[in-house]
Formats: structure tokens, C-alpha cells, sequence
């Protein structure tokens, strides 16, 4: 694509034409003393005046269809019109053309309503009172797009990187967030000439991804014909290091090289002849620094996925920190904050912050929990105050399933993954409990999928389903008695799988049945959870080491539950024999020695728990009874009185009670599934349904019936073909034996 972009290095005296994908700001570099946008100087009053004259003039000659949304605005909110769309920059921006100008506004104000609908008339602040909803500031927090720090000469830097992509917002929702950024670029100095701010749009990465077409055009048609913000374009081509192979797009399985040419001709179409700005591709390692460097950035200002040492979300993050303190005007409350936590002498809140003295929260960046500040901190608001600060630098890679939570379920997280278990359960270690939260919800998201953001309940309306809950009933794993002292205890005993499910459905089973110990107040405490696990029982049984594998990790990662285990060993009356295993038949003592090595190297040196035999019979009821345990608390297993399977139904039946709301709403909700399920086995629906699956069944089976013809033709076709080929072998010999013949007879006779 030589002919079309220009890969020549890139030079700050360039002067490309104003087209790009998204304007983008002009600022200082974000953490090293960036400063507010700066006016642009304003010509003399009279000029300003006589421009002012000539662009209302020009505006009268528009047709009131292509500038209804402008007057809209003008008189629901005249004062927003004059600050967030000045006419200044736009008459700066087209050179002093009052018509062009006029013709800008209105299409700005066209776009903005059909965007933004009803909110189109608020301001644009993050302060949650805006046009900005909730999803559209988590797509500027993710880094999409960014504010990069100012080239040597202070021209504004941006980038827009598709990789930052958040999967649970939308389309809207980024050309909300883009028209955001752009309306405050207008305020910068420079936004309005020649040779404008500098965009860095990452075309291709080397981990290839998919392009978003009509946002795309919708963001070229803003910077060509809405906003009045000149653009000086780059564009970042790094490919991957092979490029052979495949890779699944909107057009099905195409190979690298083909999703490489349509990405590239599908921008550079959009912009057609009129792209004058440069290209830059990554031939050799630091090519692309070494251009943008030239360009005047500099290595701290350059992003760490072309070398440099700029991380983009934690940018982005403070981007919007400044944005919701300027919005707010909050600024002296995160001081008296951060004064009453460290002891320092409180700032004094000026007269028009002390309304928000009356507010009860603060709007953190990070969409954390809030913190209180209208009352001196208590130990728990320190606490929680830490753990704030100890989650804003975890990259948010790490961290985007807990603020997915966190936007989408705030409750759910507030109330199942307590922030303050986790404080409890590190002693207080800040950084380790915001650590182990994202690590809780990085799990749950990867096990639940879409259910990990609902609550962890048994009504068959939660996260958990059917086949999960069945788990539970059958004691897999199963809550015992508490002991004398009151201390909760829970059993894990593989003789209690069920055939029917799965092992993802003892994984949820587990880990609902952690998130639930959770809330036991001896569950962060030194002492811990009292923990049963049958290693070894008579009935040998062989382990799941992935299961095994990835609950060790849960407790030593994820889950704020500390254990006491007791790991309980009953070896066969006979060890003499063979047992059948996945390394094939094996005598006994070899098949107990591999699971306890297997089991005892999990943990590693860190196993503090407690190994109990049955040497003779009644050790482990013993062992167990000294720990604190009732005989009526003991599992019959182990010579107890208490019957697994019917006190895990029972526990289960009270989870579910208390789920839907008490004992009358469970039987008026099983009363109406019933009704509803006979008024559907009748209906019209099922009967079509049932229709329908007898259809398929048969069409299914035609198919497999039809595939085993044809496979059967194919191969009578290949022995066919097999016996010609040997037949015209068989010819050829004949003819030539033949030929010899005839002359070997004409000779004789000769």
C-alpha cells in the first residue's frame, strides 16, 4: 500500500491535512505537572465582534431542517452552546469561511443530539449529573482513547488503540466517550490550526484484531465535517511475527495476510485521496519508537507496546481523575481526605465546596468503593481508604473483571466479596487484599462466564444451575456441626461425586461453598476453617488433579478463607493386589503413595494442617474429637453419627428457603413453576417445540443415514479406481508381450 500512505518518517514541521479517525487533546504529560486546557488568544473585541456578526448572518441562511438541533440547544441550554461549542473555534477552524462555519456548528449539534439523545443538552462532565453515563467513562478509564504527554514543543499527543476495547460496553458507548474527548480538545491552544493535535491510531498489532467499520466512518465523518479540532495523523503497523496461518474474522476463516490487506485498504478507503499524513511500520524492533521520537516525542511519552515507557491505563486513569476533580470541584475534599488519614493540618474547604460537605460519597476514578466524607474516618474507612489506593496501580488487565463488577454489579461486590474480608484475611496488607479481590473475580468471571454477575444463590435465578446445586445435595462438599467451640467445619469426600456432572460443576459447587464460608468472622482469623478431607478411604478411589490443583490455587490466591486442615487417611484392611489406574494396574501401595505425593506437593513446604491415620479402628474419631468435634458432628465414615447426604440436603433446602424469602414464597414459587409448567405442556409453543425436535431428530438421523451412503460410495469408488488402475497396468504389459510376439513370429517366418 506504498501508493496510497506515505511510510516515510514523520517531522514536526509536517502539515498534513485535518483527517483523521479522532481528534484528540492538547495537554501536558499526565503525572508530570500537566496543565488545564489553555484559551486560545481572542482577537480584538471588534474583530471578535464583526466575526461573531458574520457567522449569525450566515447561520440565518441555513435551512431550518439542517439547523433545528442548534436552535434546540441554544434555547434549552444557551450557556452550554457558548462554552462547549464557541463559535470562535469554529470560525478559527475554517479560516474565517462564516459559512462553513455555520454549516460546522450545525452539524456538530445534529450529531451530538442523535448521539447523546436527551442528555444531548447537559453538560459534558463526569460528574454523574452529565451526558456521560457510567459505561461511557469506563471506556475513557479503560484508555480508549488516551491523552499521551506533550511532544518537545507541546503539541498534543493522542492514541487510540483498539486493543483497549472494553467487551462489556458497546458501540455507543465508545462514540460517546469519543465525542466527549473530542468536544474538549476544542479547548486547547493549537486545536483550531494548522498542524493540530497528533494522533497515533495502532492499525495493526501484532496480536491481530478485528476492526469496527461504521465507527470507523462515523469518527472520520466527525473530524471532516463536526468537529473543529485539526488532526495531524500516524498510523502504527506492527505485524505479527509469522504471518502464516489463519485467523476467524466477520468473513469466517481467512488467512493473516488477506485480514492485514482488508484492514488496511478498509481505513485507508474511508479516508480516500485526501490521507496526508504518515505511516510507520515496525521492519525491525524500535522502528516505530525510534520515527515517534523523531516526531518529537519523547521515551517517557511513547507507549511501553512500541517501547516506550508510557503505560496507557494508568494515564487514562489519572486523565479522568483530573476531569471528575475539575467537574466536581472536589479537589479540597481529596485533600481533607488525604490529611485525615495521614494527620496532617486540614486545607480549608472554600465556601463553594462546602455544599458538597452535605454529599455523603465521592466519585473515585477508579470506580472503587466509596468513601465516606462527611464524618471523621473510622478504623474501617482507613482500611478501606488503603485498599483504594492499593488497587489504582494494579494494571487493569488484572483488575477489569472487578471493575465489571463493580459497574454492573456494584451491590453483588459489596456484599460477596466484602472488601474488608479480604483486609482481614492479608492482616491488613493492602496491596495483597486489592490483589487477591481482582484475583476473586478474575475466577469467578472465568468459571461463571456471564452468571459470575449474578448472586450466588439456589433459587435457580443465580449463578448457580441445576447440575451445580446437585453437586451440593450430594455432599461434595458438605458442611458439618460446628464444634464445641463454635468454629464451622467442612468435608471434602470424593466418594460423593456424582457420575452426572462434571467437573466445572464441582468447581462452582466449591466455590460457592467458599464465597458462603466467607462471611464466618473465623474465616479471615489465624485459626481458620475447619477442614475434613478424605484422602484415602478402604474404597480406593483416585483423585482429580485438576480439580485438586485449581482449589489449592483458590486458597492460596483467591478466596479470603483461611483453612485448618485435617487431611484423614483410612488405608484397605488388605494392601495386598492390583487396582486399575490412568498409569494402568497398579499394586495398592503404589496407587496410596502416588496420591499422597501428588496431594503433599501441592502444597508444597507450606502445609501446616493435620495428617490423621486409622491405624486402628477409631483413631480418626479420636483425633477428631480432640479437635473439637462432636461424635454427633462426625461423619458416619469415620465412626460418627452424622449422615453426610441427608444433612447436606437439609443445608442445601435452608440456602434455598433463604434465597427466595422464607418457607411460603419457596412453596408459592414451586406452585406457580408447576401451573406454569402444565399451562406450557399444553400450549400451542410446546406442541410446536416437540414438533419441531421430533423433526430435527429425524433430519438428523436422514443426514447420518445419507453420510454413511455416500462415505460407503466413496470408498466402492476408491476400490473401483484401485481395480482400473491395476487393469491398465495389466493392458499395457499385454500389448507390449503382444508386440514381441508379432515380431518374433515375422522373423521365423521370415
Amino acid at each position: 500500500f506504498g501508493d496510497i500512505l506515505d511510510p516515510n518518517g514523520l517531522t514536526e514541521d509536517s502539515s498534513p491535512d485535518p483527517l483523521s479517525p479522532l481528534p484528540l487533546p492538547q495537554g501536558g504529560a499526565i503525572g508530570q505537572g500537566s496543565t488545564a486546557p489553555v484559551d486560545q488568544k481572542p482577537p480584538p473585541r471588534n474583530q471578535q465582534d464583526h466575526a461573531l456578526e458574520a457567522f449569525h448572518q450566515a447561520m440565518s441562511s441555513i435551512p431550518y431542517e439542517q439547523k433545528k438541533e442548534y436552535l434546540e440547544a441554544l434555547q434549552q441550554a444557551p450557556d452550554l452552546v457558548s462554552t462547549e461549542s464557541d463559535p470562535m473555534k469554529f470560525i478559527r477552524y475554517c479560516k474565517s469561511d462564516f459559512w462553513a462555519a455555520a454549516a460546522r456548528m450545525c452539524n456538530y449539534w445534529r450529531e451530538r443530539r442523535a448521539l447523546f439523545l436527551e442528555k444531548a443538552f447537559l453538560p459534558m462532565k463526569l460528574d454523574g449529573k452529565g451526558a456521560m453515563d457510567e459505561s461511557d467513562i469506563l471506556v475513557l478509564q479503560a484508555g480508549f482513547p488516551a491523552q499521551l504527554p506533550n511532544t518537545k514543543c507541546g503539541r498534543a499527543v493522542g492514541i487510540f488503540d483498539r486493543s483497549k476495547y472494553l467487551s462489556s460496553t458497546s458501540r455507543t458507548n465508545r462514540l460517546k466517550a469519543t465525542f466527549y474527548f473530542a468536544t474538549k480538545v476544542t479547548d486547547y491552544e493549537g486545536a483550531q490550526s494548522e498542524p493540530g493535535c497528533v494522533l497515533i491510531n495502532f492499525l495493526i498489532q501484532p496480536t491481530l484484531q478485528e476492526m469496527d467499520p461504521p465507527f470507523v466512518e462515523k469518527t472520520f465523518y466527525w473530524v471532516k465535517e463536526v468537529i473543529p479540532v485539526k488532526v495531524d495523523p500516524i498510523v502504527l503497523i506492527m505485524l505479527p511475527k509469522k504471518m502464516r496461518g489463519f485467523i476467524q474474522s466477520a468473513q469466517g476463516l481467512v488467512s493473516k495476510q488477506n485480514f492485514v490487506a482488508n484492514i488496511v485498504s478498509s481505513y485507508t478507503s474511508s479516508f480516500g485521496s485526501n490521507f496526508k499524513g504518515r505511516v510507520l511500520f515496525e521492519t525491525n524492533e524500535g522502528d516505530i519508537m525510534n520515527d515517534l521520537m523523531k516526531a518529537g516525542l519523547t521515551r517517557e511519552g511513547i507507549p511501553t507496546s512500541v517501547g516506550g515507557d508510557w503505560m496507557i491505563e494508568v494515564g487514562a486513569r489519572k486523565w479522568i481523575q483530573d476531569r471528575v476533580d475539575r467537574d466536581c470541584g472536589e479537589e479540597a475534599h481529596w485533600q481533607e481526605l488525604l490529611a485525615r488519614f495521614t494527620g496532617q493540618d486540614q486545607p480549608s474547604v472554600s465556601s463553594t465546596s462546602s455544599e458538597l460537605e452535605n454529599t455523603s460519597v465521592s466519585f473515585d476514578q477508579n470506580m472503587l468503593l466509596p468513601v465516606p466524607l462527611n464524618e471523621p474516618l473510622t478504623e474501617q474507612d482507613q482500611a478501606l481508604w488503603s485498599f483504594q489506593q492499593a488497587m489504582t496501580p494494579i494494571p487493569f488487565e488484572e483488575k477489569k473483571d472487578y471493575l465489571e463488577a463493580l459497574h454492573r454489579v456494584p451491590e453483588l461486590v459489596s456484599t460477596e466479596s466484602d472488601p474488608m474480608k479480604f483486609i482481614r484475611y492479608c492482616k491488613a496488607d493492602s496491596k495483597a487484599a486489592a490483589a487477591r479481590m481482582c484475583s476473586y473475580w478474575y475466577e469467578r468471571r472465568l468459571l461463571f462466564l456471564e452468571k459470575a454477575f449474578l448472586p450466588m444463590k439456589l433459587d435457580g435465578k443465580g449463578a448457580m444451575d441445576e447440575d451445580d446445586i446437585l453437586v451440593l445435595q450430594a455432599g461434595y462438599p458438605a458442611q458439618l456441626p460446628s464444634t464445641k467451640c463454635g468454629r464451622a467445619v467442612a468435608l471434602f469426600d470424593r466418594s460423593k461425586y456424582l457420575s452426572s456432572t462434571t467437573r466445572t460443576n464441582r468447581l462452582k459447587a466449591v466455590f460457592y461453598f467458599s464465597t458462603k464460608f466467607s462471611d464466618y468472622k473465623e474465616a479471615q482469623s489465624d485459626k481458620g476453617i475447619i477442614f475434613l478431607n478424605f484422602l484415602i478411604q478402604p474404597r480406593l478411589q483416585e483423585t482429580d488433579a485438576i480439580l485438586t490443583e485449581k482449589t489449592f490455587y483458590w486458597n492460596t490466591h483467591t478466596l479470603p478463607v483461611r483453612l485448618d486442615p485435617f487431611i484423614l487417611i483410612m488405608l484397605p484392611k488388605t494392601m495386598r493386589g492390583f487396582i486399575q489406574s490412568p498409569q494402568g494396574l497398579v499394586t495398592k501401595q503404589s496407587f496410596v503413595a502416588d496420591i499422597i505425593s501428588s496431594y503433599m506437593s501441592s502444597f508444597g513446604s507450606n502445609f501446616r494442617g493435620n495428617i490423621c491415620y486409622e491405624t486402628n479402628e477409631g483413631d480418626i474419631l479420636k483425633s477428631l474429637m480432640k479437635a473439637g468435634l462432636t461424635q454427633e458432628g462426625i461423619p458416619t465414615s469415620a465412626g460418627g453419627g452424622w449422615m453426610v447426604e441427608e444433612g447436606s440436603r437439609k443445608w442445601v433446602h435452608d440456602k434455598v428457603v433463604q434465597d427466595c424469602g422464607g418457607e411460603a414464597q419457596l412453596e408459592e414459587l414451586r406452585k406457580e413453576e408447576q401451573r406454569n409448567a402444565a399451562a406450557l405442556e399444553n400450549s400451542d409453543e410446546v406442541r410446536l417445540k416437540r414438533r419441531r425436535t421430533v423433526n430435527a431428530i429425524h433430519s438428523r438421523k436422514k443426514r447420518e443415514r445419507r453420510r454413511k451412503e455416500l462415505d460407503l460410495l466413496k470408498m466402492e469408488c476408491g476400490q473401483l479406481k484401485e481395480t482400473n488402475a491395476a487393469l491398465k497396468a495389466d493392458h499395457v504389459k499385454l500389448e507390449t508381450l503382444l508386440r514381441k510376439a508379432h515380431r518374433l513370429i515375422g522373423k521365423t517366418s521370415g
